[in-house]
């Protein structure tokens, strides 16, 4: 069994290192992701299907947790999350755009593609978030 994780640490630890770029990158990722999901939920107002509405609330939870995470630095797949949380919130935005709105030709080759781009990219995140954790 691996201790390692149940550890506590020393009050005499060393201070805190300064953030490293990647935190801050992945802060502004779940910002983005929370953003994308409230963009989805007031484009979509009262028009969309109940799974729009629970695949936003969803991509919100999933933002708040990679922003929780990136600011504890406690979990180290951290980037998994914001990646699913970002990934979430494009086809949430796009499923949006495509079922409120009448898009024009090249707007709607575009939320298609980020429509067909989250579902698509999802799964895998989520598949490498479960190979990321511990035994």
């Amino acid at each position: 069994m691996n201790v390692d994780v149940l550890s506590v640490r020393s009050a005499k630890s060393e201070p805190v290192q300064p953030r490293e770029r990647g935190a801050l990158l992945g802060i502004a990722a779940s910002v983005a992701a929370a953003a994308g999901a409230a963009a989805a939920l007031l484009i979509a107002a009262g028009d969309a299907p109940v799974g729009l509405f629970v695949l936003a609330v969803v991509t919100l939870a999933w933002a708040i947790a990679g922003f929780v995470i990136t600011v504890r630095q406690q979990c180290p797949a951290a980037s998994i999350v914001q990646a699913f949380a970002v990934a979430a919130a494009v086809g949430a935005t796009s499923w949006s755009l495509n079922a409120t709105r009448d898009l024009s030709d090249t707007a709607a080759v575009v939320a298609d593609i980020g429509q067909r781009l989250a579902v698509t990219v999802t799964p895998a995140l989520m598949f490498h978030l479960l190979m990321t954790l511990p035994d």
